[in-house]
């Protein structure tokens, strides 16, 4: 019976000991089996415990994708101590909050970081352990290899339950500071159930990923499901676009899962059409809103693939719901089915938590088995998301008489235009159906008489394109109090490593030109 996150582990180790189970395209296609892995998560978790840290003790991971990553993540959960993923973008500032609210006393970390990290007050403050990946070892830290080798390959036997603690996933901070969502053994390992027999994941698949281990869909659907699945794993540290398709043409990979941002690089690159991804058979997108040009696109240059777009959120575990293949083009536009993960239920709500009749706009609330047990150290923002049992997404949808779902905004991102509510994700659809248009984010700019108004950020993919261009198209695809007044061409827009939009940012920049 899969209780906790070792379970899952433990279960393809014994199903499928000699099966190679990681292929580390980061350090020259290093092969792991699931023995081998078994085995090193175990030493990992003694030395663990030798060194004095106890069962419920946080350890960050700070790294890219490699399988040393791995062997942390389940070690960790084999010692009763919780893991703390970090973004290894984030600035010295960012990573001081994050130990600091997680009280970490442990940190495994690439040598690359160790400059971002090793001087920060918390970090003195607390001696905080390092355990170092890679060949240069600064004193007073310990390299990962030396730090397994030291411990007993049996697995310790810590009493650890489903109700303890297993992760704390902090929030990517699209609207301020991230927050730590607590999920315990009971939610990460039904997260890693759910996908497994909601999205058929089977023990002769090949799988590989861009998402970063530090993200919600990559701590879960790789690290957790596809690895519970008895699946190879390859390993990309960090995603780039042409080496992504060349692992999946030279591995035969069958499945794939990325965020919308990343499939929008794989479909601009020039030469797309010179890979052989006929071994592909399905392909997982979540993150945020897939816009549907894109789609489209990509199911006309990969026909014969299954795609799946996923709706869902840290919090979440991240599965929410998803919409399956055979409804992309039946339910344009839609995230998918209310019901559509295992054990979860997304409905949208009023206020008072009651549904919304279709056509009408509410908020997404979701519960089930994946939903977090609370924010870290902070109860207000607890007390204000989950209510009753659910969890308010904050985001803003619309439901028809199938039960699908469509997301219409974020409420906070929500414009007012005049006395009409506006939902940015809509013209940003728009706007991607437009030929000279690379990415579009659009937000609300203050306006003296009508509240707010339209702005519209592009990045273009034909350098020709103009703005009276634009609003044209759009002119012509939307309502009058829709089209943006306002287009400004910027090089990229800001996003985290997630993939996500920060429209604060944007909202920022808008502000200091004043």
């Amino acid at each position: 019976m899969i209780l906790t996150v070792q379970d899952l582990l433990k279960r393809s180790s014994e199903m499928f000991p000699d099966k190679v189970a990681l292929i580390d395209r980061g350090n020259g296609d290093e092969e792991t089996t699931y023995a081998q892995l078994e085995e090193k998560s175990n030493q990992f978790a003694s030395s663990l415990l030798e060194s004095g840290m106890k069962k419920g003790v946080r350890v960050a991971l700070l790294g890219f994708n490699s399988t040393p990553w791995v062997i942390t993540r389940y070690g960790v959960a084999k010692a009763g101590c919780v893991s703390v993923p970090i973004n290894y973008r984030l600035t010295g500032r960012e990573l001081e909050y994050i130990l600091d609210n997680a009280g970490a006393k442990a940190i495994f970390v690439d040598e690359k970081f160790i400059p971002v990290v090793k001087d920060l007050k918390v970090v003195q403050n607390s001696k905080l352990m390092f355990i170092v990946n890679g060949q240069t070892v600064p004193t007073g830290m310990i390299s990962f290899k030396a730090f397994i080798d030291k411990g007993s390959k049996k697995n310790p036997g810590v009493d650890v339950s489903e109700r303890d603690e297993e992760m704390y996933l902090y929030t990517s901070g699209t609207t301020g500071r991230p927050k730590g969502a607590v999920l315990c053994h009971f939610n990460t390992k039904n997260v890693a159930t759910t996908i497994m027999m909601s999205l058929d994941y089977r023990p002769n698949h090949i799988y590989t990923s861009d998402y970063p281990f530090f993200s919600s869909g990559g701590a879960q659907f790789s690290v957790l499901a596809s690895l519970g699945a008895g699946q190879t794993m390859i390993i990309n540290p960090f995603f780039d676009p042409a080496r992504t398709l060349k692992t999946i043409e030279e591995k035969k990979v069958n499945i794939y899962f990325c965020v919308p941002a990343m499939l929008i690089f794989i479909l601009n690159l020039p030469n797309l059409k010179d890979y052989n991804l006929s071994s592909l058979g399905d392909l997982l997108c979540g993150g945020g809103p897939l816009p549907f040009p894109i789609l489209k696109k990509a199911k006309e240059t990969y026909p014969w693939v299954r795609m799946c777009n996923i709706y869902g959120m840290t919090e979440g575990g991240p599965g929410g719901i998803y919409l399956a293949d055979k409804y992309l083009f039946q339910k344009e536009g839609s995230v998918g089915w209310g019901k559509s993960f295992m054990g979860m239920e997304l409905i949208i709500a009023d206020a008072q938590q009651n549904p919304v009749k279709p056509g009408e706009i509410g908020e997404c609330i979701l519960r089930g088995a994946s939903v977090m047990k609370e924010y870290h150290n902070d109860s207000e923002e607890t007390k204000r998301s989950l209510r009753n049992g659910w969890f308010h997404t904050g985001d803003l949808a619309k439901i028809d008489e199938d039960g699908f779902i469509w997301l219409m905004d974020r409420l906070k991102d929500m414009i007012v235009r005049g006395g009409y509510n506006v939902y940015p994700a809509e013209i940003e659809s728009v706007l991607f159906g437009h030929t000279g248009v690379r990415e579009a984010a659009v937000i609300g700019i203050p306006h003296e008489s009508l509240g707010e108004d339209i702005k519209a950020f592009i990045v273009k993919k034909e350098e020709a394109v103009t703005a009276e261009e634009i609003k044209e198209y759009c002119r012509k695809n939307l309502a009058d109090f829709k089209v943006p007044r306002h287009i400004e061409f910027i090089k990229e827009l800001p996003r985290n490593t997630a993939g996500k939009v920060l429209k604060y940012q944007l909202r920022e920049m808008e502000k200091s030109k004043k």
